[in-house]
């Protein structure tokens, strides 16, 4: 295994650390209140959680189908953790969750099933659902005991009476315009009961596959969710004939749905929707998302009242010619691609280790990609270290590789804080009202960006720093001596015959002064590894000699004793001054570094 495949290895999560992925299935049509506390309740039981899918299927009821419960589940959205998102099944949502843990053995997996105190039915329901859970080692049921809640058949009841009927049927966090937009869509779906739209037998027999085509009647709901998205812009969405034509287009080879619809004009309005707003002259312009390679040209006209955004047409098409500006709806730039950020981490990691840094046992890694909500947040995360599981987490939305490789970079700092046992007990994440916190941020900021400073600049001027040691080796004599300065963090060169003190370089290796500036022994000073015995190295006085009174500590305390070896080393762990100096350790070896030969023979 070559270094780099074992140190990805080290740092990704260990086998045993499962990430936990909780799923709700049903029929949703329309998603009520009930099931949206299922939700927050089942997070709350379940912190461990990393992801939450809740997943749609069965036929439309009521002319409400997957896809209007997706748009409404996309507006609760809002008040649920980021972790939450919504799919679509093509199979009975239970038989989905079956599968979800069959497909992903090495995920613990949580079927959440709701119901309501008191509903005897409910639970016979669960006992029904549940037969076939010990055919799946990863599969463990939680059962959501939640009071009150509602049917989704009782919000369609209430949705043909009235708005005011229908509101107590919707999350209660909802807005005004949210609960009137919700009704909306449902009281606009509501047809007679078709006895084959699988109401009686949501899982058995009446279950049909969904039409993939998307119908004038749902891209005209998607308008009217993506006016209201813009409205406060002053932008208003068209859709032309040709539109909805080309969307079923059998040249898009995989079918267009209405959820990557819905999250093209979230994110357009996210990302594009202020610049839009102050357009003065029409233009041209083509809206692609190039993850799933859904282009849209769209037609922008200026209007003494409002701004016109016309979708003229749509294709799925990976290589889209287009002459016109393009409006792109990613946060990762394309280059990003190309740059194997794990692979640069394990480079790092491997520096850090070359050098002596204090970063064993490597903590457990984590990639948080795709989270634009995040990325669109000034103060959103970049990256954090929690010290309970000594484990890292990094965002990648939007970012530079080399940006992201930094917060690497400093969260390591915060690690070896730990390890070392000086992170203490941070109680908030404010440096202004914490001088603790400040603190170990500052060596955090500091160590951080010179550690990747210089793993960047051993790269770039590898050949050039490699001559220059040649060159200051072959100077170096046996009266030159390199000690480290604690109180000062410098490494420091001193020529024994003259007592002179020849020059400095700071423990982040970026700052030289005196002779070994303008000899070039920085580099040669900073490879000796006395940088990466700080804040652990021993200080010697500038000819390396013990101080004085450890020869009378050694005379009353140890040289008459038949010591072990175990007991020699406690000794001079207790008294320092016991030990001959400079040490000089590189991470893996350590030398006493006197006479300079040793110095020499180190370097080889």
């Amino acid at each position: 295994m070559s270094l780099t495949s074992y140190l990805i290895e080290g740092l990704l999560p260990e086998q045993e650390k499962k990430k936990v992925v909780a799923v709700y299935g049903g029929g949703f049509k329309p998603p009520t209140s009930g099931h949206f506390e299922v939700v927050k309740q089942a997070l709350k039981e379940n912190p461990e959680i990393d992801k939450f899918i809740i997943l749609i299927g069965g036929k439309p009821r009521n002319g409400i189908t997957p896809d209007e419960s997706i748009l409404i589940w996309d507006i609760y959205k809002q008040y649920l953790p980021f972790k939450v998102e919504v799919k679509y099944t093509s199979v009975p949502p239970i038989k989905g969750i079956y599968n979800y843990a069959k497909e992903h053995p090495n995920e613990e997996v949580l079927f959440i099933i709701g119901a309501r105190e008191g509903n005897e039915e409910d639970f016979k329901d669960i006992a029904s659902r549940t037969t076939s859970l010990d055919k799946y080692p990863n599969l463990n049921l939680r059962t959501i005991v939640t009071t009150g809640g509602v049917s989704g058949t009782a919000a369609r009841n209430a949705s043909k009476i009235s708005l005011e009927k229908f509101k107590r049927f919707v999350p209660s966090e909802l807005s005004d315009e949210e609960v009137e937009q919700v009704f909306n869509i449902v009281a606009d779906k509501i047809t007679e009961n078709n006895p084959e739209d699988g109401k009686a037998v949501p899982y058995g027999s009446g279950y049909k596959k969904l039409n993939e085509n998307i119908t004038k009647s749902q891209l005209d709901t998607l308008e009217t969710y993506a006016d209201k998205l813009f409205a406060k812009l002053g932008i208003d969405i068209e859709f032309t004939r040709h539109f909805l034509d080309r969307v079923n287009d059998k040249r898009n080879i995989k079918p267009i749905s209405i959820p990557e619809l819905m999250g093209m004009f979230k994110r357009l309005h996210r990302k594009h929707g202020k610049p839009l707003s102050k357009v003065d002259n029409d233009f041209d312009a083509v809206v692609k998302d190039f993850n799933n390679n859904i282009n849209i040209p769209f037609a922008i006209n200026v209007t003494p009242n409002d701004i016109d955004l016309v979708a003229k047409t749509i294709m799925r098409k990976k290589d889209f010619k287009t002459s016109t500006p393009v409006i792109s709806l990613n946060e990762n730039a394309s280059y990003s691609k190309e740059i194997n950020i794990k692979e640069k981490i394990a480079q790092l990691t491997s520096h850090m280790i070359d050098k002596g840094m204090n970063i064993e046992p490597l903590p457990t890694l984590e990639f948080v990609d795709g989270d634009s909500e995040n990325a669109s947040d000034f103060f959103g995360k970049t990256a954090y270290y929690d010290p309970n599981k000594q484990h890292i987490v990094l965002y990648t939305e939007g970012r530079h590789p080399k940006d992201i490789v930094r917060s690497y970079a400093h969260e390591m700092i915060h690690h070896i804080q730990y390890l070392e046992d000086r992170l203490g007990d941070v109680a908030g994440t404010n440096t202004t009202e914490d001088d603790h916190l400040d603190k170990i941020e500052q060596e955090a900021n500091l160590r951080g960006t010179m550690t990747f400073r210089n793993w960047t600049d051993s790269i770039l001027n590898e050949a050039i720093v490699g001559d220059r040691i040649k060159e200051a080796k072959e100077e170096v004599t046996d009266s030159m001596v390199v000690v480290l300065s604690r109180n000062d963090n410098q490494i420091n060169l001193y020529n024994l015959k003259t007592n002179e003190a020849l020059g400095n370089i700071n423990t982040y290796g970026n700052e030289v002064n005196g002779v070994a500036a303008k000899k070039g022994y920085g580099p040669l000073m900073y490879e000796l590894g006395m940088a990466n015995i700080y804040p652990k190295g021993l200080q010697s006085d500038r000819r390396g000699n013990t101080e004085a009174p450890a020869e009378a500590i050694w005379k009353s305390d140890f040289k008459e004793k038949d010591l072990s070896n175990k007991e020699l080393v406690n000794a001079m762990l207790e008294q320092p001054k016991l030990m001959e100096r400079p040490i000089i350790s590189n991470g893996k070896k350590a030398v006493i570094a006197r006479p300079i030969e040793k110095l020499i023979n180190f370097l080889k």
